[in-house]
């Protein structure tokens, strides 16, 4: 660039048109087309300094520009994972939440369902044990548990008699008659096993009235337990007993059932009725453990034509209770609880069978000598 601009100079020794002049008309317009380039050739790199100038700084605001923007950019980008790692742990702790709520309705349900038993097993207990009875006199501090428990029981069976055709309506028995000696109580579970209802029926080879007047001579005079010697109303046809009954299993282990039995009887025109109301009591291997029984044996003449016969119906109720609130029929304690209470009664049943069978057996083979 230098020798390019010296080369194009003009030589002001020789060319000076002021000075000298020009020694031809040729040379002065050359002299004057090379200043005129010189100057062109000056604006154009006063130009391009300019123009470079101007570049610089636009790259430098440029630059500083790109580097806010990487800036902007890093901190949007650490604000975006910062807002995706908190996203992550709302939805973390939402799953969670929910995960806790689906167990807290399921909790719930639960203990709603023990609320539910376990009021009714309180309501039963304060109705068994804080029954107020007739008359303004307070109950003797001397009355136990059980005195006051036979009390209630005894308040509840004329009311059963009276609703014996409501209760036994729903759960006739569905077989055909067995005889006697292959009678047994067949006992099944309601839609949501919290009640075991058994309806069996039978004929014995014996006139009514004879029928039912063994019958009574056998549960009157059941010696298995321990007769209540409290106040009884109509003791004629009422008895309370105390049964204990101890099991030993295969484990070693004991378990005890105290039963709490009343039984009325209650002579009508067409039928004798027998009405049970019974709990029996878990102790040992059973503690915590409870049924409740209601219980009607109806004794009929029978329809038949052919000869003379009496037709026998035994209904029942069982209930199963838990403290804890669940279904006795819901864990293996429960079911062995409930196993060992219908071996009670099969073989409170078997006990009782036979000794009619044998006085029936006495009775007739007596008419035969007569």
């Amino acid at each position: 660039m230098a020798g390019f601009l010296h080369e194009f100079s003009p030589d002001t020794s020789t060319l000076s048109i002021e000075d000298g002049g020009c020694e031809e008309p040729l040379s002065c317009e050359r002299v004057v087309e090379r200043i005129k380039l010189s100057d062109k050739r000056e604006r154009y790199r006063k130009k391009l300094r300019t123009e470079r100038e101007t570049l610089k700084r636009q790259e430098q605001e440029l630059s500083a520009e790109l580097k806010r923007l990487q800036e902007v950019e890093a901190k949007n980008k650490e604000e975006e994972k910062k807002c995706t790692m908190e996203l992550s742990a709302w939805r973390a702790i939402a799953l969670r939440q929910k995960e806790k709520r689906l167990q807290a309705e399921h909790l719930q349900q639960q203990l709603k369902a023990a609320v539910k038993y376990r009021s009714e097993l309180i309501g039963h207990m304060n109705t068994v044990l804080m029954k107020n009875f007739p008359g303004d006199n307070p109950v003797p501090c001397r009355e136990t548990p059980s005195a006051l428990l036979f009390k209630s029981f005894l308040g509840e069976l004329d009311s059963m008699c009276a609703k014996t055709d409501d209760y036994a309506s729903p759960v006739q028995p569905k077989n055909e008659l067995s005889p006697p000696e292959e009678f047994a109580t067949k006992r099944t579970w309601n839609h949501d096993r919290t009640l075991l209802e058994s309806a069996d029926v039978t004929e014995a080879p014996a006139p009514f009235d004879q029928t039912w007047r063994v019958t009574s001579s056998i549960l009157f005079s059941n010696t298995r337990g321990i007769r209540y010697t409290g106040e009884i109303d109509d003791p004629a046809n009422t008895t309370a007993t105390i049964h204990r009954l101890t099991y030993t299993f295969d484990s070693g282990d004991t378990g005890t059932l105290v039963l709490y039995n009343v039984l009325r009887r209650y002579i009508k025109t067409d039928r004798v009725v027998f009405v049970w109301r019974t709990l029996t009591e878990g102790h040992g291997a059973f503690d915590g453990l409870y049924a409740d029984e209601h219980e009607w044996l109806v004794i009929r003449p029978s329809d038949s034509s052919v000869g003379s016969a009496t037709k026998c119906e035994c209904y029942a109720r069982v209930k199963p209770m838990h403290l804890d609130g669940k279904p006795a029929s819901m864990d293996s304690r429960g079911n062995r609880f409930i196993k060992f209470r219908n071996k009670a009664d099969d073989e409170n049943i078997a006990s009782n069978k036979q000794e009619l069978e044998k006085i029936l057996d006495e009775d007739l083979l007596l008419e035969l000598n007569l």
